[in-house]
C-alpha cells in the first residue's frame, strides 16, 4: 500500500513544482500497480486545479 499526502500529488501534477521530478521518479519506481481509483481521483483533481 502506498500513502502519499497532498503535496506529493500536487508536485506530480504540476510540472513547475520544485518537487515534480522527484514525484515522477517515485511513481515510476513503484513496484505495485498504481491504478487505484482514489489515486486517479487525486491526480486528475490536482491537474484540474493547476490548469489555467
Amino acid at each position: 500500500m502506498v500513502i502519499a499526502d497532498t503535496g506529493f500529488w500536487l508536485a506530480l501534477a504540476n510540472e513547475a513544482d520544485t518537487h515534480h521530478a522527484q514525484a515522477q521518479v517515485v511513481i515510476e519506481n513503484l513496484r505495485e500497480p498504481f491504478d487505484h481509483p482514489v489515486a486517479k481521483f487525486f491526480i486528475e483533481g490536482a491537474k484540474v486545479i493547476l490548469e489555467p
